[in-house]
Order: structure tokens, then C-alpha cells, then sequence
């Protein structure tokens, strides 16, 4: 992949795509004429958007900052702010360099707090959530996934794919031409990575670092199936990430989605403190940008992307469609995760934490009672791009 390098007037913004590694300075003769051209126009603060840069070598880094620092000299009033991402990992380090020698630059890493719940999600707590969740839902998934359309030889990506189970099962099942998964909780990749590679299957599994609501690297109309489960509703703005599924599948390829409904969750005995507990946990969710409730609201969604054939069908887990063990090992991954680092996020005190616990271990005894019954909510729904 070339780069590429444009200037936009309006937002007086020069912005970067691509990966930048020319072997010579001829190569670098339109990043030189751009920044020229931007700093002759440009009045008040000029923005350097590198977010969507998948790679800088050091020849194409040195000559920016060259250029950077003529502007700068150049230009007495006017200020630069240099936008960066996490996704080229040094790109914090070296480009806060420049601010030493300069007092009119700025740096701002968009993606370091793009969704507001990402400090409790972006994090190896959440690992086990993740891994167990996948353990029980899959027997009821695999069967849909085939009637939305998931077909052996399809090329399939899964977005914000976690640890990596679900695509090591479908490729185990599906047999898929080829398979990517995207994410961007680091925690989450390295486990992805060192399973894949245990498993022997790192040349077939291939997963990639980056934002879901900016897949920069992937081409227009690339994938026959595009999957994005139970994050949605993570995410305080899900159509941006909706409009990148959207864009990367193929025409007649599908968009698979997964979400709950969290406070629906069920049990019997003690019903009232176990509903009360799962409706406390999805208010403690919403405090932080999160709607895990967002299931139903798919179909909208849905429509709003202008896809056709929407379908939308319920997958209930419950302690009849499931080993009773695994699900009981999922609640209390639950308990666990949300009494600590979500009640914490929430500045919730000892005593409701407490009461939290008790509600989880309430569910976690209907579970493990033969005389008891539990239920876990999940829709899944598809559509077809025209």
C-alpha cells in the first residue's frame, strides 16, 4: 500500500493514509508540496492528521518533521496541533520529540479514550468474560451463522474480535478463504495471538491492531461476511462503526451483528434480586458510554445503513441449552469483573458492591439447582449490502 497526502481547506487539516516508506527523498516530493501549500493557506492552527498512517519509516519521519519545524519558523502566528493514533505504537514517543524545540505544537492521540468505556474493557480482566461467554454461545451460533448467510470459502473479518475464539471456530467450521480479526484492545491481541500460535493455526489466523470505527487498512468491498459481536453496544457512537462494516463488505456480502438485552437476564429461585442485580450492572454500564441493551435496536440500525434482507432472530442462552457448569463459570466471570473494576469505575462504595455480589451469587445457585433456571439474552441480526 502507497501513501497518500491531501489538504483540506476547510478544516485546514493536511491528513496522511497509507503506509509512508519511500527509499528515496523523490518519493517525497508530494508531502513536500502539500505541507507547503497548507502552511501558505493556513491561519490560526494548522492540523497534521497522521491517524490514519499505518506505518512511517524513519526517512518519511524526518522529512515531516523537517517541514514541520519551516513552518513553524515561517509562520509566527500559526500554531500546529499533530494528531497521532496508537496504531503505529512509537508514534507518541517520536512525534512528542518535536515539542521540545517548539512551543506552538501540540499532540493529541485521538484514539487514547475514543469510546468511554474503554479503560474497563482494554484490559486482561476482561479476558475471562470474553473466553467463557464464547464457550457457551457457540453451539446456538454456529447453527446461525449458517442461516444468516455464512458459508464455506467466504473471506471473513470479525471487528473488535477480542481473544480470538470465535474466528479460530469459525475457521475450524467454515473453512473460510480467508479470516482476519480486528481489535483494539491490546491485551486482547496478544492472548489472540499466543492461542493462534499454540494452536498452530498463526498462518491461518491473522489478526490486525486497529479502531473499529476507522479500518484505514482494509479496501473498500473486501470481505463476504463481516461480523461484529456483542460490541455495538460498548461503543457510544455505533454507527460510525456500522458505516465501516458497511464499507468494507462486498456488495451482496453480509453484516453480522450480535447484542444483548443485560438486564433481561434471568433466574429462578430469588427472580427479584437476580433481575435487580442485572438491571444495576446495566445502569453502571451506561455511566460509562455503554448500552447493553441495545439489541432490539439493531433492526434500526440496520436500516439506517441501508441494508436489505434484515433478519433478526433471538439466541437465548439458558441452563437448558447449555452445560449448567459453563454457564455458572460465565456468571461468575461476571460477578467478578463487575463488582470490581466496573463498580470501580462507578465510585460505587463496599456496601453496593456487596449487594452486587450476593445478586450474582444468587443467579450463580439457580444455576447450579437442578429445581433452577437461568437465561441469558442475545439477538443476532444480519442485512445484505445492495
Amino acid at each position: 500500500m502507497t501513501y497518500q497526502v491531501m489538504y483540506n481547506q476547510n478544516d485546514q487539516m493536511v491528513t496522511f493514509t497509507g503506509c509512508m516508506r519511500p527509499q528515496t527523498q523523490e518519493e517525497l516530493l508530494e508531502v513536500n508540496k502539500t505541507l507547503a501549500m497548507a502552511a501558505e493557506k493556513a491561519m490560526g492552527m494548522l492540523y497534521l492528521n497522521f491517524n490514519r498512517l499505518e506505518f512511517i519509516n524513519n526517512m518519511a519521519f524526518h522529512e515531516v518533521m523537517k517541514h514541520i519545524g519551516l513552518i513553524i519558523n515561517a509562520k509566527p502566528k500559526l500554531t500546529i496541533k499533530i494528531i497521532i493514533s496508537s496504531v503505529i505504537p512509537w508514534s507518541e514517543k517520536k512525534m512528542t520529540w518535536i515539542k521540545q524545540f517548539y512551543d506552538r505544537i501540540s499532540i493529541e492521540q485521538y484514539d487514547n479514550n475514543f469510546y468511554p468505556g474503554q479503560e474497563v474493557i482494554e484490559n486482561d480482566h476482561f479476558i475471562p468474560v470474553l473466553r467463557t461467554q464464547t464457550k457457551i454461545i457457540w453451539a446456538q451460533e454456529k447453527k446461525l451463522l449458517a442461516e444468516h448467510g455464512l458459508k464455506k470459502g467466504m473471506s471473513v473479518a470479525d471487528i473488535c474480535c477480542g481473544v480470538g475464539d470465535f474466528i479460530s471456530l469459525v475457521y475450524q467450521e467454515f473453512n473460510p478463504s480467508q479470516i482476519i480479526g480486528i481489535d483494539h484492545s491490546k491485551p486482547n491481541l496478544n492472548y489472540a495471538r499466543r492461542i493462534a500460535e499454540d494452536n498452530g493455526l498463526s498462518d491461518k489466523l491473522k489478526y490486525h491492531y486497529g479502531d473499529a470505527g476507522n479500518l484505514f487498512f482494509i479496501r473498500d468491498n473486501e470481505f463476504d461476511f463481516v461480523t461484529c459481536r456483542l460490541s455495538l453496544q460498548i461503543f457510544d457512537k455505533p454507527e460510525l462503526i456500522l458505516k465501516e462494516l458497511h464499507r468494507i463488505c462486498k456488495p451482496g456480502g453480509k453484516i453480522y451483528l450480535t447484542n444483548e438485552t443485560y438486564s433481561k437476564t434471568l433466574g429462578y429461585p430469588q427472580s427479584e434480586i437476580i433481575s435487580r442485580t442485572y438491571e444495576e450492572a446495566s445502569k453502571m454500564f451506561k455511566f460509562l458510554g455503554m448500552d447493553l441493551e441495545f439489541g432490539p435496536k439493531m433492526n434500526s440500525y440496520l436500516q439506517d445503513a441501508h441494508l436489505k434482507d434484515i433478519r433478526i432472530d433471538p439466541m437465548m442462552i439458558t441452563t437448558d441449552s447449555t452445560s449448567r457448569e459453563d454457564f455458572k463459570v460465565v456468571v461468575e466471570s461476571w460477578r467478578d469483573y463487575i463488582c470490581n473494576d466496573l463498580a470501580i469505575a462507578n465510585k460505587k462504595d463496599e456496601t453496593y458492591r456487596k449487594e452486587l455480589t450476593q445478586g450474582f451469587n444468587s443467579h450463580i445457585r439457580a444455576i447450579e439447582s437442578k429445581r433452577g433456571f437461568a437465561s441469558w439474552p442475545i439477538w443476532v441480526a444480519s442485512g445484505t449490502k445492495s
